[in-house]
């Protein structure tokens, strides 16, 4: 099993040869089920604390948009070119550039 509490890796470079990180090969897709919408936001919720707290800002998750209640980690650049937008600091999604711009700036002012 995976640990999801590793220790912090300073940037996603690290994460290559961390073993507490590392998939094996036979491993292509995982599926979790879930009973609520409920559950289905703390888990995306604890998804995005993990990304956050082991400074992982190359993925992010999101719903996916075909089936109801899956989620996705993907990378940010892919997200982007979906139209969401992610704020590296807390992890909130935005419909644009302009909106994750004007919530960097409330992160500055706190």
């Amino acid at each position: 099993m995976m640990d999801l509490n590793p220790p912090a890796a300073t940037d996603g470079n690290d994460l290559k040869n961390n073993d507490n990180y590392r998939i094996p090969d036979n491993i292509t897709d995982s599926t979790v089920t879930w009973q609520t919408e409920d559950d289905v936001q703390k888990i995306k919720q604890k998804l995005k604390d993990a990304l956050i707290r082991n400074r992982i800002r190359d993925y992010v998750v999101i719903e996916d948009t075909q089936e109801k209640d899956m989620l996705m980690v993907i990378k940010k650049a892919h997200a982007e070119r979906l139209g969401i937008y992610h704020c590296p600091h807390c992890g909130i999604a935005f419909d644009s550039e302009i909106q994750l711009a004007t919530h960097h700036r409330m992160h500055y002012y706190i």
